[in-house]
């Protein structure tokens, strides 16, 4: 028992002494029958790290034992090498050659290579095989716990909060998430543990910057037993803050917080009761309507204007007329929120005064806001006026005329819209997908072959939109046009093309967009997909069926068998009913993609087939 103590102390000192290590004897060693002994030269050989030498000696021994067939040898030798490899290479290296293995990397590597690690992963999450709920987890507690007290503790935490839903691009700094134009983005995997990681950590942090992202992310979490956590925020010693807060739980319809709010109004910050107003309208309180309208006499025209556009967000028709009051002020963006606020409350008895802005005025907001006031309003005996715009040359007010006319169904208007399709002027050509998303709404299919021109224009970049108009306006007799696209060099010509098919429910079609789900790019392919069982072509099931087997492709294959009736494909798909993973489903070109969980859709299947 003392020579083996004896032995342990000695190599113990090999281990403080670098130069008097004898690593032939500490490989030997490794072949020893007794556990501490080969354990302590295990751990004596991969603390020499820092010594070259090691590494050499290691690869001949390996070398050697398998020329021998000494694979139990074999086995330790590789693994100090690994551990050595481990310590010894940073960053983009390091992810490389152990990113699959996430234990061993986060416990042997050191806080320097860790942070590069997790930087290059979190940069490309599902490269390295990392993007499962529970590696996420761990590396977001490993985090919390190496790097407490650090300088870079903020930063590697908010690598791993912003970046783990994808919603950002790689980024090279903390700040650069935080200047971001999106708001925080956290993991979907998982979203009460990230809640709780943003609560405890995000929104302490002494950097308002921080802060004000913490409240974001909360609210972009949406888990309600977070919202006192955001409530406590109003009371933050930062301004700033104090009116994210607010605003977000406005958004958040937290009614329960709506007498805190209001102690904003009282504020002496113009800004904060300007918030605080904005904050009570949008979450609807209308308990506190004479409150907010009491702003409207406030000496900041900021407070005004937010108070104005408050009482519209309320629908406080009996303040139309104060609020109408300010369609004379002498402040056109006062004046702008005025004619919106109106509309808002639905009080048709000012359109006639709100349309003789778009005559009487050359500020562009203002005859915007107009044109918008006037749709919302349903006001269809301006549409003439209103649709007489087209033909000045401003690009905002074009547009925001073609959204009015299509919301107020104005169907007189669709041949000068359409005639818009043949213009050369290079600032309408920019417009094309607004005004096939005007036609769209009006369902004038006269309007069909200007659009259909479209497709055999060779310079034309809007082909894929005009492809999703047809089939909106079932231009059937087009199908012809629609199919050559199927083979366009454009990605987004191919998919539009074949979910256009789906839509105009072309089945002759169904083998040609077979021949998709092979597509080069995986977008066409999932496209295909969705087709496939829009069209309930269960003679290709098999072939989607396949496509279960991709994580990337899993999600729209079931949604398609699920379409097409596929029951025999029932215990496949039970598999998947708790996978994670966020899939999106692309329907139609410009309706909202089906945003859900694979499992959320292999559950949704297998009730309907339960229920038939």
């Amino acid at each position: 028992m003392l020579m083996r103590i004896h032995l342990l102390f000695l190599i113990f000192l090999r281990v403080v002494s670098q130069d008097s290590i004898d690593f032939d004897s500490l490989i030997e060693q490794l072949k020893s029958n007794d556990h501490k002994i080969k354990q302590s030269a295990h751990d004596a050989l991969v603390n020499s790290w820092i010594n070259e030498a090691v590494s050499e000696k290691l690869r001949a021994a390996f070398k050697q034992a398998e020329n021998e067939k000494d694979y139990d040898f074999k086995a330790r030798i590789r693994d100090v090498l690994d551990k050595i490899e481990l310590r010894t290479v940073l960053g983009e290296q390091l992810v490389k050659r152990f990113g699959k293995n996430l234990d061993k990397t986060l416990y042997y590597c050191d806080e320097n290579s860790a942070f590069k690690y997790l930087k290059t992963w979190l940069g490309n999450p599902g490269q390295f095989g990392l993007e499962d709920e529970q590696r996420r987890e761990k590396v977001a507690r490993w985090l919390c716990g190496k790097f407490e007290g650090s300088e870079v503790k903020d930063e590697a935490i908010g690598f791993l909060a912003f970046e783990q839903a994808g919603r950002l691009g790689p980024r090279t700094t903390f700040q650069d998430v935080l200047t971001s134009t999106d708001p925080v983005a956290l993991s979907k995997f998982n979203p009460d543990f990230n809640s709780n990681l943003i609560a405890t950590i995000f929104l302490n942090d002494k950097e308002y910057l921080v802060r004000l992202s913490a409240i974001r992310g909360l609210a972009q979490l949406g888990n309600r037993k977070y919202f006192s956590n955001i409530a406590k925020m109003l009371e933050d010693t930062d301004s700033r803050v104090q009116n994210e807060a607010a605003m977000v739980l406005g958004d958040l319809k937290a009614v329960e917080y709506a007498e805190k709010i209001s102690t904003l109004l009282k504020d002496d910050n113009p800004l904060t009761r300007a918030t605080g107003a904005l904050s009570l309208g949008n979450m609807g309180s209308e308990k506190h309507t004479p409150d907010i309208a009491g702003l409207l006499s406030d000496q900041d025209d900021r407070v005004q204007q937010s108070a104005i556009k408050a009482l519209g967000r309320l629908s406080a028709k009996d303040y139309a007329p104060v609020v109408a009051e300010f369609l004379e002020s002498p402040v056109p963006y006062i004046k702008a929120t005025a004619i919106s606020s109106l509309a808002d409350m639905g009080v048709a008895k000012y359109s006639d005064k709100i349309a003789e802005f778009l005559a009487t005025t050359e500020e562009i907001y203002i005859r915007g806001a107009a044109i918008e006031a006037l749709s919302k309003l349903g006001s269809t005996n301006h549409g003439e006026q209103i649709a007489g715009i087209l033909d000045e040359n401003d690009v905002y007010l074009k547009k925001t005329v073609l959204e009015g006319l299509a919301k107020l169904g104005y169907v007189q208007a669709s041949g000068k819209i359409s005639a818009l399709l043949d213009s050369n002027d290079q600032k309408t050509m920019l417009l094309r997908t607004e005004i096939l998303k005007a036609l769209v709404s009006l369902g004038d299919r006269s309007c069909l072959p200007a659009i259909a021109r479209l497709i055999n224009d060779k310079q034309c970049v809007h082909k894929a939109d005009a492809v999703w108009a047809i089939g909106r306006l079932e231009g059937k007799e087009f199908i012809n046009r629609i199919t050559e696209l199927l083979s366009s060099n454009l990605t987004y010509e191919r998919g539009s093309a074949a979910l256009a098919i789906a839509r105009l429910g072309i089945k002759d079609k169904a083998k040609d967009l077979a021949e998709l789900l092979s597509d080069r790019d995986k977008w066409v392919a999932k496209c295909a997909v969705v087709s496939l069982g829009l069209l309930g072509a269960s003679e290709y099931a098999d072939k989607v069926a396949k496509l279960l087997d991709s994580q990337e492709t899993r999600g729209v294959a079931i949604y398609s068998l699920k379409k097409m009736d596929a029951k025999k494909y029932k215990e496949k798909i039970q598999k998947y009913s708790n996978d994670v993973n966020e899939v999106k489903i692309v329907t139609d070109l410009h309706e909202p993609d089906l945003i859900t969980t694979v499992g959320r859709i292999a559950r949704d299947t297998l009730e309907e087939w339960e229920k038939r």
